[in-house]
């Protein structure tokens, strides 16, 4: 049986793997197209992200970073 890992998955190992996430990393390696609904799915899960606005060659991205990789006490 394969076991796949979902878009938010994919999303929170990237970040815990590589400290941050843009929304063009996100459509590259993962096809992820709506990587700010799964960022909302993990702020919901209780994961701290911060939304980082980042500006190369004239090209305007989101950038994501997991807070120290903490979810917050529920």
């Amino acid at each position: 049986m394969s076991c796949q890992l979902t878009q938010k998955q994919l999303v929170l190992r990237h970040m815990r793997q590589h400290g941050y996430i843009t929304t063009l990393i996100a459509t590259r390696r993962y096809d992820c197209f709506r990587l700010s609904e799964r960022i909302r799915e993990l702020e919901r899960d209780g994961y701290v992200i911060h939304h980082l606005p980042i500006k190369v060659r004239g090209k305007r991205y989101m950038g994501y970073s997991l807070f120290a990789g903490r979810k917050v006490a529920a």
